[in-house]
């Protein structure tokens, strides 16, 4: 599943055998599928969208989706796409 092999990935990253603060880090982590709804709808009164002109570093042009990983790994696909497979 993208949300347990993210989780998995980002425990690799802290000290949470070591210390309790990794530990408390990893225990706050909290990973879902999708955008959360209360960040699904437009922009907070007094935001705007920034300007994406501006960003001139390129995409890279060899990379892996975590769907792609998940699917080679044997999950369905209907947890992220909210589909049939």
């Amino acid at each position: 599943m993208p949300d347990m092999i993210l989780k998995r990935t980002v425990r690799g990253m802290l000290p949470y055998q070591r210390k309790s603060s990794g530990r408390r880090a990893l225990r706050n982590l909290r990973v879902e599928i999708g955008c959360p709804s209360h960040l699904a709808s437009d922009l907070p009164e007094g935001h705007v969208e920034g300007d994406a002109s501006k960003i001139r570093k390129s995409l890279p042009e060899s990379f892996v989706s975590l769907g792609d990983i998940s699917a080679s790994l044997g999950a369905p696909a209907h947890r992220w796409t909210g589909g049939e497979q």
